[in-house]
């Protein structure tokens, strides 16, 4: 760095080369305007606590035939909503122009440096199966509190009884 973060939780990071890191709002406003942009990471983006959280990747995607950035949209699952989940792992859709990349535990269960806690994990899979399923085996469900579950479709013109 040029000059060291004078916070705790900086907004912008110099380097000595000239390059920089912003850490901005999810808010569709917030990269408005910037040039130059090279890389683009959206994390947690199925978190925003934003109504229309697609107006986010909308405002940033400009910048890929702009200046050539990437990308990188990064979540935990949180449920089956917003575009996290409606633009790139809706199993319904027949494309998407994102590269889809999930890890679960079982995959980084045996990694040589320890990350999680196993034991503390190997309970929540019992006391608290829906957590488990999202936090660490990244599936997008419905939360077993649910009064409708996941088969629940009705087609337009269709009655349902209840």
């Amino acid at each position: 760095f040029s000059v060291l973060p004078s916070q705790t939780s900086p907004t912008k990071l110099k380097f000595k080369t000239g390059g920089e890191i912003l850490a901005l709002s999810a808010d569709p406003d917030a990269a408005r305007g910037l040039e130059n942009v090279g890389d683009v990471i959206l994390d947690e983006a199925a978190f925003w606590g934003v109504i229309e959280d697609e107006l986010v990747l909308k405002a940033v995607e400009p910048f890929v035939s702009k200046s050539g950035a990437h990308i990188g949209i990064l979540s935990t699952p949180n449920g089956q909503r917003g575009f996290f989940y409606d633009k790139i792992f809706n199993p319904e859709l027949s494309y998407t122009k994102y590269h889809r990349h999930t890890v679960t535990l079982d995959e980084i269960k045996n990694v040589p440096i320890p990350t999680i806690d196993i034991e503390e994990v190997e309970r929540l899979r019992s006391t608290d199966p829906d957590m488990f399923a999202q936090e660490f085996n990244n599936q997008f469900i419905l939360p077993s509190t649910s009064v409708f579950g996941n088969n629940f479709i009705i087609s337009e013109g269709t009655e349902a009884e209840f």
